[in-house]
């Protein structure tokens, strides 16, 4: 999300991903003078920006192997931006796994054919004519013939064609010799196993330690000087001093800023009704969902054999993988997971509710969501009570599954005697579920760093 210089309008952007593209566009924008176009005036007289430099147009031509200071192919620190080497090297491997999964599998279809044997050696080594089931012509070429057969089979031999990839046509015996590509389908098979977990594993560490705590610290400053969007505005108007940053008024402005509409948000059954593991949220948290995937994938294999009537390598393997993964989801679901999961389903169906003002707020990355908690009865003045940190959703829409209000009423059930204190809130009939314990905020210096 954007906002227009100089006023309050918020545009929706689309990032782009491919560097030459990006590049091509910035060519586009010089090449027709919007570097020249004088900037947009701001409210502020001492704060007026100064003219954009003038450069002259880029010719069309291939891209610079390293992009200028300042170019917008560099982060805010002068570093080259990402662009996902880990992804590209798990969708390697799953091509190279896939690939060698449809040649065992087509290879269980190859054709036999009848051979007519026009010479043979002592050694075995025979040239053969042969009729191509797919071309419809004869062809010729050589053949490891069977030395054991009568002497009435003499002219007389039977192999199989390769029907799939770069060796199709090919022949072979029934020791597969022949063809290379009995020899190649198992290890491109290996390859793309381990390629795509490599790549897995990978992106799986890059983007843990880029969600540590104190990753995004360069964008916290930032935000942390600019302020929010309510001492801006106040900043905006002359002679007004900076407002209280964290005031009822000066949070519910800025949650109304940075909300984002969930227009497509899923109906989730009511705990208060059905069990515990009915309900998607509550599934989510125990760690049922990654169990059940895993298992299913585990399982696989052994539909193909019923199906088939027999099981590939690759699957094998596949299957042990999944397994062991089933196993450590099942372990970490039961020792944290499932125990979590029931104790915010009792929570949720404590009696007693407790009416609160929340107000919705979010993370700069969206990578976590927070309900902040203030009287049910008071001003703008107020100072925040507590705060629920919320259940995000996928990755790329965080906001999936969030209240459709940023500022609004709460309905609190639970404990916050207990140890963790376990507090879940139901807005609009619809209960939100916690990520972190309910977390009581100091009304004199409440802390809330990180949205």
């Amino acid at each position: 999300m954007l906002m227009r210089p100089g006023t309050w309008q918020l545009v929706r952007g689309t990032p782009i991903r491919r560097r030459h593209i990006r590049e091509r566009l910035a060519r586009a924008a010089q090449a027709r003078g919007l570097m020249a176009l004088p900037p947009p005036s701001q409210p502020q007289p001492h704060l007026q920006p100064q003219p954009w430099p003038q450069q002259p147009p880029v010719a069309a031509g291939p891209p610079t192997s390293a992009p200028a200071a300042g170019s917008p192919f560099q982060d805010g620190h002068g570093r080259r931006r990402r662009f996902g080497i880990f992804r590209w090297v798990a969708l390697l491997g799953a091509v190279l796994l896939g690939f060698g999964i449809y040649a065992e599998v087509a290879s269980e279809h190859d054709p036999q054919i009848d051979l007519h044997v026009v010479s043979e050696s002592p050694a075995g080594h025979c040239t053969v004519r042969w009729t191509d089931p797919w071309e419809h012509r004869t062809r010729t070429g050589p053949f490891r013939c069977d030395p054991d057969r009568g002497a009435l089979l003499a002219d007389w031999d039977t192999g199989w064609l390769v029907s799939y990839g770069p060796w199709k046509g090919d022949l072979y015996n029934s020791d597969l010799i022949g063809s290379p590509a009995n020899d190649a389908v198992v290890p491109i098979e290996l390859i793309g196993l381990l390629i795509s977990g490599g790549g897995l594993v990978g992106g799986t560490v890059a983007s843990v330690r880029r969600r540590r705590p104190g990753a995004h610290a360069a964008g916290a400053a930032h935000a942390k000087a600019m302020g929010t969007a309510a001492e801006v505005q106040a900043r905006m108007k002359p002679g007004a001093g900076p407002p209280a940053r964290t005031t009822y008024a000066a949070l519910a402005e800025r949650a109304r800023l940075q909300h984002v509409a969930d227009e497509r948000a899923r109906p989730e059954a009511d705990v208060r009704e059905v069990a515990w593991w009915r309900v998607r949220g509550l599934r989510r948290t125990s760690g049922l969902t990654a169990v059940a995937g895993a298992l299913g994938v585990a399982v696989l294999p052994w539909v193909v054999y019923a199906v088939r009537g027999g099981i590939p390598f690759n699957m094998k393997v596949l299957a042990v993988v999944w397994a062991a993964l089933a196993v450590l989801n099942s372990w970490r679901a039961w020792n944290n997971g499932i125990p979590a999961a029931r104790l915010i389903a009792r929570a949720a169906r404590a009696p007693v509710p407790v009416p609160k003002r929340y107000v919705l707020l979010s993370a700069p990355d969206g990578s976590k969501h927070a309900l902040v908690l203030f009287p049910p009865y008071g001003g703008d003045d107020d100072q925040p009570e507590a705060m629920i940190q919320l259940v995000p959703g996928n990755a790329k829409k965080p906001w999936r599954g969030l209240p459709g209000e940023p500022v609004s009423t709460v309905e609190l059930r639970g404990w916050v005697d207990v140890n963790p204190p376990v507090v879940v809130g139901w807005i609009d009939g619809r209960a939100y579920w916690p990520q972190e314990p309910y977390q009581e905020l100091n009304p004199n210096s409440p802390d809330l760093s990180g949205f």
